[in-house]
């Protein structure tokens, strides 16, 4: 069981605001589901329809559009990811 929580940062709301960096989007569904409340496995199984687990939170934190704000800590992620090490989010035809 999952007990983190996880916000979204400054770009992460930016993103919701204003579309700036066009999130795929599914991976956009995920991140207005991130709230700040909810721990990771309910917002997951809430999403669960759409394909998305770990791996998509992940590129979520790897990319700056999220942070985790409870409940330990973030499994394999470094403290700080240069912006060249992390990896690219690509638009595909299935969002």
């Amino acid at each position: 069981m999952n007990t983190c929580v996880y916000d979204k940062t400054d770009k992460g709301r930016e993103e919701i605001a204003t579309r700036k960096y066009q999130l795929p989007p599914r991976l956009r569904t995920l991140l207005v589901m991130i709230d700040g409340r909810n721990p990771l496995d309910t917002v997951l199984k809430n999403i669960a329809g759409l394909g998305l687990n770990g791996e998509s939170v992940n590129l979520l934190v790897a990319n700056e559009y999220i942070e985790l704000v409870s409940g330990g800590e973030a499994a394999n992620e470094p403290e700080h990811t240069p912006a060249a090490a992390r990896p690219a989010l690509r638009r595909t035809a299935n969002g």
